[in-house]
């Protein structure tokens, strides 16, 4: 029973903190994609979409650290260099509305990973 517990309490931190993978797909535009959800073990992140690339990226920063600035704002909205390709501006995304299209018609699901 105690080895149950010890198990568990070592476990249950790691789970706590996870991101987690999703699949999205568009039905107007056809983008496939996935992205990780969520803050990670190290650092907080968040899901932009890079158009030039046409792909989900992820803004990462350490707990420790400031989140990145903004290289400007778009009718308030603050828009971030991509930090896949270091040319092309990415905007947060949502989850409201397709990255690519703007239509409300998409999906998204769990793919099952749980990523720290």
């Amino acid at each position: 029973m105690r080895a149950r517990l010890l198990v568990l309490m070592l476990f249950f931190p790691s789970l706590c903190i996870a991101g987690t993978e999703m699949a999205f797909k568009c039905r107007k535009c056809g983008l496939k994609n996935t992205y990780v959800k969520g803050n990670l073990m190290m650092g907080y992140q968040r899901v932009a979409f890079c158009r030039r690339e046409d792909h989900f990226v992820s803004l990462f920063w350490r707990y420790r650290d400031s989140p990145p600035k903004p290289i400007r704002l778009d009718h308030g909205v603050p828009v971030y260099q991509c930090p896949s390709c270091k040319r092309a501006p990415v905007r947060l995304w949502d989850e409201t509305a397709c990255a690519r299209c703007g239509s409300k018609r998409f999906k998204i699901r769990e793919t099952g990973l749980a990523v720290d």
